[in-house]
């Protein structure tokens, strides 16, 4: 998928994907954490200061209706000193509009 490709060129390449695909009233929940789209790219930008964060594979996509489930891997590095912070798995759902543009992220 093309923003999996994205983030993993890293952060300007991914939020230029963020703004072609998202609704700009978007809202992104992680964690039950809810973040308009401005915050949500604010937090993605810390993020890639601090970390590297690799999204590996694809296990499963799920569409349906306007709905899409993903079950993807990914890795978590340190960009100081390079430890591994973490190394696993997430569920993430989308709703989409009439116009194919994300309206939500859900990250558990």
């Amino acid at each position: 998928m093309n923003g999996f490709n994205k983030w993993n060129e890293g952060i300007e390449p991914y939020l230029e994907w963020v703004d072609a695909n998202y609704d700009s009233n978007a809202i992104s929940s992680f964690n039950d954490n809810n973040r308009t789209m401005e915050e949500y790219k604010e937090n993605m930008r810390e993020l890639f200061q601090r970390e590297n964060i690799e999204k590996l594979y694809f296990d499963n996509i799920l569409i349906r209706d306007n709905w899409a489930g993903l079950h993807y891997r990914y890795r978590r590095k340190r960009i100081d000193n390079g430890n591994l912070i973490d190394f696993g798995d997430r569920m993430e759902f989308l709703h989409f509009n009439n116009d194919l543009k994300i309206t939500g992220s859900w990250i558990k």
